[in-house]
């Protein structure tokens, strides 16, 4: 029989559910206290028949619950270890889904970057005429880059706060289970994490304020500088990465072991997988966004090329040269 110490705890985790599923599904009815319907051991098959039916529909625990439940976990029989497991899994779920939710839009948004980028390139490209003006040259090598590193910088600095989003969401579910100083760490590894945005995004708007200003006679000095700018924000793309990879790690571990070696070695992963699960999908995210990065530094370089390609025939064409294009400019 289950004892008075757990059924008072389920009570109080079904009638969390109950509201949460009532949130979700206004039409369903909120759940009654367990307490004021268990009498006896017909009470508690009917306990366990509403709790199987609350996690059947996709019911939770609020967060405020999970603390008790994990306490509690490791001190009753197998049988109740078992339906525990499965309301510790729904309560993790609520921060879990939040954050893979969050890495998603990531994954939307650089990809419509680089999606608007790729055609911008492509269209310069096209045009670009490497004997052409090289004052015609420079101006639409200024505004490609207006065009690509001016979307980088909104997006990127888009992405810094849903970073932030996830950080309170991960913070209040240790806080709630009572680990401050696990979130305190979680907090400086996510402040590194998003310092290293800062400096992409800084290295960014640097390279266009050189562009700005670029003149005939210092284009390749200017260039160089842009192209050195985007090679430092490639840099920080990468520590970005390692540092929001290492905090979701330190977090998932933190878990682990408060939570999953409480349980029987049976039921550990059904807390490990999807802490797993974010793990990974971080670690697709943050490689997609550092190959975003390197893309354009790449394509800004690629193309900064026909720039100074425009200086070099300028250069080559000698005495003999700058008399055809004077008379050439009488016309």
């Amino acid at each position: 029989m289950v004892s008075f110490r757990v059924v008072a705890l389920l009570s109080s985790v079904v009638v969390a559910a109950g509201r949460h599923a009532t949130h979700l599904n206004p039409t369903s009815s909120p759940v009654a206290p367990v307490g004021a319907r268990c009498a006896g051991a017909t009470a508690c098959e009917r306990l366990e028949a509403e709790e199987s039916s609350l996690l059947q529909r996709g019911a939770f625990p609020g967060l405020d619950a999970l603390k008790n439940v994990v306490d509690t976990v490791a001190g009753v029989s197998n049988d109740v270890q078992g339906r525990l497991s499965e309301v510790i899994s729904k309560g993790l779920n609520v921060a879990t889904s939040t954050v893979e939710q969050t890495l998603q839009s990531v994954d939307q948004e650089v990809d419509a970057l680089m999606q608007t980028c790729n055609a911008t390139f492509d269209k310069f490209q096209a045009a670009a005429d490497i004997n052409g003006s090289l004052g015609d040259n420079i101006t639409r090598f200024q505004e490609l880059l207006n065009a690509t590193l001016g979307q980088a910088i909104t997006t990127f600095q888009s992405v810094n706060d849903k970073v932030h989003g996830v950080q309170s969401t991960m913070e209040m579910l240790l806080q709630k289970l009572g680990q401050s100083d696990l979130a305190e760490t979680l907090n400086s590894s996510i402040a590194t994490a998003s310092s290293r945005m800062s400096s992409l995004t800084e290295s960014m708007e640097m390279a266009l304020s050189d562009a700005a200003v670029v003149t005939e006679s210092q284009a390749i000095e200017v260039l160089d500088k842009v192209n050195s700018a985007l090679a430092a924000g490639s840099e920080s793309a990468s520590g970005f990465a390692n540092s929001l990879q290492d905090s979701l790690k330190d977090f998932a571990d933190g878990l682990k072991k408060l939570i999953a070696e409480k349980l029987p070695e049976d039921k550990q992963a059904i807390v490990s997988q999807p802490l797993d699960k974010i793990l990974e999908k971080a670690s697709a995210s943050c490689e997609k966004l550092k190959g975003a990065v390197t893309s354009l530094a790449s394509e800004v370089q690629e193309s900064s090329k026909i720039v100074t390609g425009s200086v070099k025939a300028v250069g080559q064409k000698g005495f003999w040269g700058h008399i055809g294009d004077f008379f050439s400019g009488l016309r």
